[in-house]
């Protein structure tokens, strides 16, 4: 707002500068240098960890300083540029010239015209930045070792696994469905909080601005409670797909134990045949090879003498049956 109260001067330049600057700078970028500098350098904070509020308040802080600048830096300077942008066309319109025209004063042009229609555009921006900031808690979870889901959501993909993935997108998902949702009432509540004469009706009617006004807002309630009804069956059929999954990833689970047992018998196994193996090169060292394959050939003479004495026996009772 300052800066496009004070365009062209030297408050607009630094605040310009500085948003341009900070907006330009990558978060990660960002957060290493910050890590640096207070947590390596200067040791004002600490570099990494989280801790919960309640188990120790003062730690928490001082944890979340450096993660919650680097998330929010980027989106501050956007919508500081954003506002600027908004309020320099908000000031050049008829109604802050016949403002002027009868004698009021600049803060209250400022404060109940321009900025109350300037700022309709920057409700909408806010619920689109929480998306980038979901995007950006990627790369600030890892530098500064929060386990959060971004962290979570990483983890999951280097060890491929498919529903933590699945169920970190549906969150994300839903998380930003509700923040354009929750956007879309405040611009709405914005509107609505002008002054009913600013709000003209349709031409040749008698209605007043407040009437017309709510007269444009019942289909749209109808809409909104339509939309939340349909968000609410979408969530029922997506919890019932993710309990689907969460059963197949049990029996998956479950597979990959029985896999897992099974692999360490056949090392078992591989092993004892190599030991066999081992025992038996030792026997020819020590005996010769010769006369092992002399107690070898035996053995199978054996064996198939024994044989050949039980089928006669087999014959014979088949006989007899």
């Amino acid at each position: 707002m300052i800066t496009a109260v004070k365009r062209g001067k030297w408050q607009d330049t630094i605040i310009t500068l500085i948003a341009n600057l900070s907006a330009s700078i990558p978060g990660f970028v960002l957060a290493v240098g910050l890590m640096y500098l207070l947590s390596v350098k200067y040791k004002l904070l600490p570099t990494s960890g989280f801790t919960f509020p309640w188990v120790d308040f003062g730690k928490h802080f001082q944890q979340i300083i450096m993660p919650m600048f680097c998330l929010s830096l980027g989106g501050v300077a956007g919508v500081c540029r954003q506002t600027r942008s908004s309020m320099l066309e908000a000031i050049r319109q008829d109604y802050v010239r016949t403002a002027r025209s009868k004698g009021l004063e600049e803060n209250t042009i400022i404060s109940k015209h321009v900025l109350k229609n300037g700022l309709i555009p920057i409700v909408t921006l806010i619920g689109g930045r929480l998306a980038m900031m979901i995007g950006g808690s990627v790369f600030i979870e890892n530098v500064f070792s929060i386990p959060g889901m971004g962290s979570l959501m990483v983890n999951s993909v280097n060890n491929f696994d498919i529903p933590v993935i699945q169920a970190c997108v549906l969150l994300t998902s839903v998380i930003i469905s509700l923040a354009y949702f929750i956007t879309d009432m405040e611009r709405l509540a914005a509107d609505f909080s002008a002054d009913p004469n600013e709000i003209l009706p349709e031409p040749g009617t008698l209605e007043t601005g407040r009437a017309y006004r709510e007269k444009k807002a019942k289909p749209l309630l109808a809409q909104i409670v339509k939309v939340l009804r349909s968000l609410y069956l979408a969530y029922v059929e997506l919890r019932g797909k993710f309990e689907r999954l969460q059963g197949d990833y049990g029996r998956v689970g479950e597979s990959n134990a029985r896999l897992s047992d099974r692999l360490q018998e056949v090392k078992l196994e591989n092993k004892a045949l190599r030991q066999v193996s081992a025992d038996y090169e030792r026997v020819k060292r020590v005996f010769g090879p010769e006369q092992v394959e002399v107690a070898v050939q035996a053995d199978k003479q054996r064996e198939q003498a024994e044989k050949g004495r039980k089928r006669p026996r087999r014959s014979v009772d088949r006989g007899e049956r």
